[in-house]
């Protein structure tokens, strides 16, 4: 995930759609990531850990893109 770090998602064939940021400050390391109806790798993966592992609930979003 740290390669996620400072990175900008994008996707500009859809006009209309989501956006969205994750920030992670874990000790002393923090990530910071975000796009606009764009994913880093990996991260329906991740998505499905939060949402599995510790019960998180799921929004919308999630439900729209079958994570």
């Amino acid at each position: 995930m740290f390669q996620w770090d400072g990175k900008h998602y994008v996707n500009p064939y859809i006009l209309d759609g989501y956006m969205w940021e994750l920030v992670i400050v874990y000790d002393s390391k923090s990530i910071r990531a975000r796009g606009s109806n764009g994913y880093p790798p990996k991260f329906e993966l991740f998505i499905s850990i939060l949402h599995d592992k510790w019960g998180l609930s799921k929004a919308e979003i999630d439900s729209q893109k079958g994570f």
